[in-house]
């Protein structure tokens, strides 16, 4: 039984832990395992991976997944925090806004290069 269909039948939240979400991979692959082998798309890897956003969660859940998985790399993009461990069977990667774990000091200043030539520019500077 799935943790949601048990949160729903008991009126209590139960917290999906690492270990819950385990438990349902390892079902997944028997039941892959119990069925005839078929043909994957070339995106996958041969190296399974897991994504796990904490969007909405507090950084100290973050920071104990991080923990939990031990040695990794960490990454900021402009959007988040970004901590990835790599496995001898596959990798997992874990991601938070960077506002939730980092304070802006100072506002972005962004150059572009233009968008429109010149003559465009000017062309929709008259028609205005």
């Amino acid at each position: 039984m799935s943790t949601i269909t048990e949160n729903a039948r008991s009126g209590t939240e139960k917290k999906l832990t690492s270990h819950d979400y385990a438990r349902s991979l390892q079902k997944m692959a028997e039941f892959l395992l119990s069925r005839d082998s078929f043909p994957l798309p070339d995106y996958m890897d041969a190296i399974p991976w897991q994504f796990f956003r904490f969007y909405g969660h507090e950084k100290s859940a973050f920071i104990a997944a991080a923990k939990a998985l031990g040695n990794g790399t960490k990454k900021f993009t402009d959007a988040d925090l970004e901590f990835t461990t790599l496995l001898p069977f596959g990798k997992v990667e874990l991601a938070i806004p960077r506002s939730t774990v980092c304070r802006l000091v100072r506002a972005a200043e962004y150059e572009c290069d233009p968008i429109l030539s010149a003559q465009e520019l000017t062309e929709i500077d008259g028609a205005a």
